[in-house]
């Protein structure tokens, strides 16, 4: 936490936030449409990649890094729907048209690649963005953490993702299936509801993305996907989402019965995972549209069961004994407490003003040995 970035607001991306960086604002661009714009970047992008490559390397050769990875550029499209979602429609603001990946093995490893690279690009460092990796600061969709450095190359601001090895092989699983898949629809799995993003949509619109889902799922039938099918769940869910609000409830009903199966068994899920009820729900919803009061009501009662064992701190942890048992014999604490706020009422600040000073020389220690195994 005692780490400072530079051009770092701390939460750059959310919305009505004000990111202190962008691409060169250029006279071309003032009866340029945002899709032209991201056009002209992404070229500008493959013309810088050799220079972010020369940048890489030399990091690399520094650290002795045996991992990296450069590119790929950033599409048009990608980079329009991120302005979009995240700046107002602004594709100025998306600075990882060029982008590459370095990965070290600790914060220590980290601390001695920005000094590395400030001491080499100052002149051309445009932000450290390190507000991610602290834990005050929200982390990425996901709960993912990394720490992300700007380069002004050739007139063109480029991205290093610097990632840490741990949460690289989080991400590299599973974990980056879920995290993409949430940024791309900007989606929180605990409050998601897709009726939002499909309404208003006119009929012509929902089937051709019908024709669209189906078409993406016609290799693999409902009844061959497994549970390790992920990317074929997740398409034969958003299937159903659209068959739903087509009208189609029946086709929709055969799909999540699957698919809430699949979900329920599966060790890494189970009936109480958050996308698992979701899924539940989206069957209760095509149940009822077809008149299916009994079934729908059955699905309804799992729901809540579902809930309720969510909300259990554990299946099988004992109930933690009453207050009142604990206060008979002062095992709750409170006559310490008591004391303690008349004796001394600041304890808990020093307490925890000691704890961070703690924190920091620790931090400033163990970056000192490690910056001496690369500078000496």
């Amino acid at each position: 936490n005692s780490l400072v970035g530079i051009a770092d607001s701390g939460m750059d991306g959310y919305a009505n936030e004000h990111k202190r960086i962008s691409q060169k604002v250029k006279r071309e661009y003032t009866d340029t449409s945002p899709h032209r714009i991201c056009h002209i970047l992404v070229r500008e992008a493959r013309r810088t990649l050799d220079g972010l490559k020369e940048v890489c390397a030399y990091i690399g050769d520094q650290l002795g890094m045996q991992t990296m990875a450069v590119g790929p550029i950033k599409k048009p499209s990608q980079a329009l729907l991120k302005s979009e979602r995240k700046y107002g429609g602004d594709p100025l603001l998306v600075t990882d048209y060029c982008r590459a990946s370095l990965f070290v093995k600790d914060v220590a490893s980290l601390l001695a690649l920005i000094e590395i690279v400030l001491s080499k690009y100052a002149n051309i460092v445009r932000r450290i963005k390190l507000s991610k990796l602290k834990c005050d600061h929200s982390a990425l969709t996901g709960g993912y953490r990394d720490c992300k450095i700007n380069l002004d190359i050739n007139g063109h601001i480029c991205e290093l993702q610097i990632h840490l090895i741990s949460m690289w092989l989080i991400k590299e699983g599973k974990g980056y299936t879920h995290y993409k898949d949430c940024c791309d629809h900007n989606v929180d799995v605990s409050s998601f509801d897709i009726s939002k993003t499909l309404t208003g949509l006119d009929r012509e619109v929902l089937s051709d993305l019908v024709t669209v889902g189906e078409r993406l799922v016609t290799r693999t039938p409902i009844y061959q996907v497994q549970h390790y099918h992920e990317n074929q769940i997740r398409d034969y869910f958003a299937l159903a989402n659209l068959y739903i609000h087509y009208g189609l409830p029946e086709k929709a009903e055969y799909i999540l019965r699957r698919i809430v199966t699949l979900r329920s068994g599966y060790k890494d899920f189970g009936p109480c995972h958050t996308e698992t009820l979701m899924q539940m729900e989206l069957l209760r919803k095509s149940l009822k549209y077809q008149h299916k009061y009994k079934s729908a009501s059955a699905i309804s009662s799992q729901i809540k069961k579902a809930k309720k064992m969510q909300k259990q701190r554990g299946f099988d942890e004992p109930e933690p004994p009453k207050l009142s048992v604990l206060c008979a014999t002062d095992q709750c604490g409170a006559f310490e407490h008591v004391c303690d706020m008349v004796l001394d009422p600041n304890k808990k600040e020093r307490q925890e003003e000691k704890r961070k000073m703690d924190a920091v020389e620790e931090s400033r220690a163990l970056w000192l040995e490690e910056r001496r195994s690369f500078f000496n």
